[in-house]
C-alpha cells in the first residue's frame, strides 16, 4: 500500500512513466529510497548515525543510468518485463526491510522491558538493605 502511494505520488510529479495500467518504471526504487523522510522524522535513521545520504546519491544516479541505458536498446515488452521485474524487486526488499523494522521494535521493547525489571529490581535490593 505504502509503494502504491509513493508511486502514485511520483508518477504526478513526472519521475514515473507509466508502461501498461499495472506495471510501471524502475523509479519504484527511487520511492524505497526516499521513503526514509518518514523514518528519519520518527527518530530511525536510514544509515548508521555519522553516514549521509549524500553518500549513496551517486550510487543510486550510476544504478538508475545504468539501467535506463539497459532499456534504451530493448523493446517496449522487454523494458516492461524488465520493470516489472525490478518492482518486484523493490517490493520484496520493502517487505524485507519492514519486517527488519518490526523485529528491531520488538527486541527494542523487549530491552526496555528488561531494563524497567533490572530497574525495578534493583530499587527493590536497595529497599531491602535499608530496611533490612
Amino acid at each position: 500500500m505504502v509503494l502504491s502511494a509513493e508511486m502514485k505520488y511520483l508518477a504526478a510529479k513526472g519521475k514515473f512513466m507509466e508502461l501498461t495500467e499495472r506495471s510501471l518504471r524502475i523509479a519504484a526504487k527511487l520511492a524505497v529510497l526516499n521513503n526514509s523522510s518518514n523514518s528519519i522524522s520518527e527518530g530511525r535513521h536510514r544509515f548508521p548515525p555519522g553516514v549521509d545520504d549524500d553518500d549513496f546519491s551517486h550510487v543510486l544516479e550510476f544504478e538508475l543510468a545504468f539501467m535506463f541505458a539497459k532499456m534504451r536498446g530493448m523493446t517496449p515488452q522487454e523494458a516492461q518485463a524488465f520493470a516489472a521485474q525490478e518492482v518486484a524487486e523493490a517490493e520484496a526488499a520493502m517487505a524485507k526491510a519492514e519486517k527488519a523494522v518490526r523485529e528491531a521494535e520488538a527486541a527494542e521493547a523487549e530491552a526496555e522491558a528488561a531494563e524497567a525489571f533490572a530497574m525495578a529490581a534493583t530499587r527493590s535490593l536497595k529497599r531491602r538493605k535499608i530496611h533490612g
